[in-house]
């Protein structure tokens, strides 16, 4: 009796183990399956945007065209032939197109790029449409100025749309741009506030250090480095964008870099004034989240992000990320256009576990922006909780 007693439990205790088995691999499952479907919404909202971007170009292409042909009917030609370094309004028609459109010649003759002025389209503002720019090759953002209203000199900033999203300039790193340069008191270093703690050293050789993740072309990075002084900031992205980057460090500050094709580069801009003078400086590197080798200059006393969550497949690396740049006293600012909320709410959350104080603050409530976008927002974090 007691033999068959020891089989009956023997058995019962296999069935319970198999029964655990069934029910680790259905977890398994069901964690795979639904980690699939996400990926796949992912993919479904990349195609779509494609698909967007496709039919607002052309749509934009057609509109261009149809204005272009009223304006040359009209017998009215001469401002199409060049943009003057001496007057930035030079445009095609503002009547017809509103957006005030420049073309210049490169310095050789043999080619013409298309230059929007900024101030233009922030005077309408018709329409926020994240690709609305795609087709201009270079944006005229005038003078930078700081919260003193000194002048940080001119920024013009070069797309390239072939390299997509990230060769494109976005109104989340403007408005990200003008919110620290008006809260430069809040993250500027100063004798009061340095890491170093060294009282021998003269508040204006300080240097802050800051560095932008997922840059593209650098729009908000360079209108920071333009603005502030004492401040370096490193400008980055991956491989495929360096040169981008890097060509518009060259036009915009009195620096050389070691890019080939920005050395052979026939210059557009070479015409025009107060391109390279600046407050700050500014440098371009690859930084991959997720890659420690990349975070070798690291840790920053500022870490930003404009828009690196447009399409974000893992937003929990980036959070990562800045967390690895930061130091104690390190501040985080992040502005996004709300798209996809379930990887927003990931990034949130993993922000909010890894550092102590997390500000989530309104664009269109703070009204501190010229640009009036809706859904705009700047995440500040700081505290970083080892």
């Amino acid at each position: 009796m007691l033999a068959s007693y020891d089989i009956c439990e023997e058995k019962k205790e296999e069935e319970c183990n198999h029964e655990k088995e069934e029910e680790e691999e259905c977890s398994m499952a069901n964690a795979m399956m639904q980690r699939g479907a996400y990926l796949r919404m992912l993919r479904q909202m990349e195609l779509e945007d494609e698909a967007e971007r496709q039919r607002q170009e052309k749509n934009e292409n057609n509109d261009i065209q149809k204005s272009l042909q009223e304006f040359v009917d009209c017998g009215d030609t001469a401002s199409l032939s060049s943009y003057s370094s001496d007057d930035t309004n030079s445009v095609t028609n503002a009547a017809a197109l509103e957006d005030q459109i420049g073309v210049i010649s490169s310095s050789d003759g043999l080619a013409t790029y298309k230059m929007l002025n900024y101030d233009s389209y922030l005077a309408h503002q018709r329409y926020y449409n994240d690709l609305k720019h795609i087709n201009m090759n270079f944006i005229d953002y005038g003078m930078i100025r700081n919260s003193n209203g000194c002048d940080g000199g001119r920024l013009i900033i070069e797309q390239r749309k072939a390299l997509g999203k990230g060769g494109l300039c976005w109104d989340a790193a403007y408005i990200l741009a003008e919110y620290m340069i008006q809260h430069e008191k809040d993250w500027i270093l100063s004798n009061n506030n340095n890491n170093n703690n060294n009282n021998n050293t003269n508040e204006s050789s300080i240097t802050t250090k800051v560095v932008e993740l997922g840059s593209g072309t650098g729009l908000g990075g360079l209108m920071i480095a333009k603005a502030i002084p004492n401040c370096h900031v490193s400008i980055t992205d991956l491989p495929e964008l360096m040169d981008l980057m890097t060509c518009n460090i060259r036009r915009n500050f009195d620096q050389q870099h070691d890019s080939p094709s920005c050395q052979n580069y026939q210059n557009p801009l070479d015409s025009f004034t107060n391109i390279t003078s600046s407050l700050g400086n500014a440098s371009a590197k690859t930084l991959r989240w997720g890659v420690q080798e990349d975070y070798q200059n690291g840790p920053y006393d500022i870490v930003i992000g404009c828009d690196v969550v447009a399409s974000l497949y893992d937003p929990i690396a980036l959070a990562q990320t800045f967390y690895a740049l930061s130091h104690d006293k390190t501040k985080i600012y992040v502005s996004a256009k709300l798209r996809l909320d379930k990887p927003h709410e990931l990034f949130e959350e993993e922000m909010r576990r890894l550092f102590g104080k997390v500000t989530v603050i309104s664009c269109l409530e703070e009204k501190f922006s010229k640009i009036k976008n809706p859904n705009m927002r700047i995440i500040v974090a700081e505290g970083p909780v080892r």
